[in-house]
């Protein structure tokens, strides 16, 4: 056999598999586990990172310093974060437009279309 099936893809299916059965709110629960998970895993990553990081090879780069880096970066994540929470939300509300709120969505949503457009 010249590619082994993958085993671990195989053993992760089954796991959300068998996840999913015990219903969406368990599954949102995991679902969050695994975000705080990646953001973990993220700030490690980065924190490493910052031990080889060269300034003379950052001035032209970023026009607005660190700190314009850092704006952009937590616009986009805190505008994908609050569009995931609310269509979560969305999948599990009995009356999705009496339970979310509808500044709630205009304020998530507005910057995610003004940064895509």
């Amino acid at each position: 056999m010249e590619n082994p099936p993958d085993i671990i893809a195989f053993l992760i299916t089954l796991c959300m598999m068998t996840l999913f059965f015990f219903g969406v709110k368990k599954s949102v629960l995991f679902n969050h586990v695994l975000n705080v998970f990646n953001l973990i895993s993220l700030c490690v990553t980065v924190g490493f990172g910052l031990f080889f990081v060269q300034k003379e090879n950052w001035e032209d780069f970023m026009p607005f310093g660190l700190s314009g880096v850092l704006k952009g970066a937590a616009t986009c994540f805190y505008a994908f974060i609050g569009f995931d929470i609310i269509a979560t939300t969305g999948e599990e509300a009995k009356n999705p437009k009496r339970d979310i709120p509808r500044l709630g969505k205009k304020l998530d949503f507005n910057p995610i279309k003004n940064i895509i457009i």
